[in-house]
């Protein structure tokens, strides 16, 4: 089965592990930002960014997304991996071989907003789709999955 992408629910009776089971049979792992979580994406919207096109701006989802994909499938500078550890609290962030290791083959959750077409069915981690919310877990989903 593919790993799929699933939304987080704050639902009364809601239970992501049987959800994922339910689809597809996987596990599913917890990637949304939080208290102990090393996956989720440590950029926010609305943060301050300097732009090389537009100057100084706020962040937006998108780029949010696109910036934790870069972190994710690469670290190359020192002065990266001590911003990067500051952005995770003082811990490295993890590594393509970790997320390979231990998401691979694993149904990914997250706050962000599937459509409805995926809302119930989850997003297949391979698939763009332009009605769902852009997330962290969509590159997050293609690295441990290659």
């Amino acid at each position: 089965m593919k790993p799929l992408r699933l939304e987080l629910s704050r639902t009364k009776g809601f239970d992501l592990h049987a959800k994922s089971r339910a689809l597809n049979g996987l596990d599913v792992v917890n990637v949304a930002r939080g208290p102990g979580r090393k996956w989720g994406n440590p950029f926010k919207i609305g943060d301050p960014i300097i732009d090389a096109k537009n100057g100084a701006g706020r962040m937006t989802r998108e780029q949010c997304v696109m910036l934790y994909g870069q972190m994710a499938g690469r670290i190359s500078t020192p002065a990266e991996e001590a911003y990067l550890a500051e952005l995770f609290g003082g811990k490295q962030p993890p590594d393509r071989a970790t997320a390979v290791q231990e998401l691979r083959g694993k149904n990914l959750a997250c706050w962000c907003h599937l459509c409805e077409r995926h809302a119930e069915t989850g997003k297949p981690l391979d698939e763009d789709c332009a009605d769902c919310e852009p997330c962290h877990v969509d590159p997050l989903g293609r690295i441990a999955n290659p």
